[in-house]
């Protein structure tokens, strides 16, 4: 038995990057900041680089009862953000990108054809509002590099409503 494509962890990850992604190439809100898509740590090894943004799932579950749960670690050098107002302005923007009621979710079957699974993802709290996110913590600075964390919740359309999945 196979999960439809709407329901594998791995599309809707690919998805919710796929938006974060062609939000920041369009808009531009946060330009010269490194995102890092990987599954790794990034750690710029340039002085130069004042600002970056880890992403990277925390909770990879689809279903009624399950949710995908994307962490934003947003760093800064506290020599050129010392009351962390940059890290702060980096994280409004970020939350201004889910500031949405939902957006598609793909297939990621074929990496060359990308196909529309006809379904959404809906960024949603915890308490239900939805376009808003989950936790936002200050975390203690480490080597001169302060770090704020920003955590967001998806969940498809159809598990908000109640559609069950039956396998055929």
């Amino acid at each position: 038995m196979t999960l439809p494509a709407e329901r594998k962890s791995e599309n809707i990850k690919l998805s919710v990057n796929k938006f974060v992604k062609d939000k920041i190439a369009v808009g531009q809100p946060l330009v010269g900041i490194t995102f890092n898509f990987q599954d790794s740590e990034f750690s710029p090894d340039d002085p130069l680089v004042e600002q970056w943004v880890d992403v990277k799932p925390i909770q990879e579950m689809a279903g009624m009862k399950g949710s995908y749960l994307l962490q934003f670690d947003i760093y800064t050098r506290e020599r050129t953000d010392t009351f962390r107002q940059e890290a702060d302005k980096i994280a409004d923007k970020i939350c201004g990108i889910f500031n949405v009621t939902s957006f598609k979710l793909y297939s990621f079957t074929d990496p060359v054809t990308l196909c529309d699974t006809g379904r959404y993802l809906i960024p949603i709290n915890s308490d239900g509002q939805v376009g808003v996110r989950d936790d936002s913590i200050w975390m203690d600075s480490v080597d001169g590099i302060a770090r704020k964390v920003l955590r967001f919740r998806f969940k498809r359309l159809a598990d908000l409503s109640g559609v069950q999945y039956r396998a055929s």
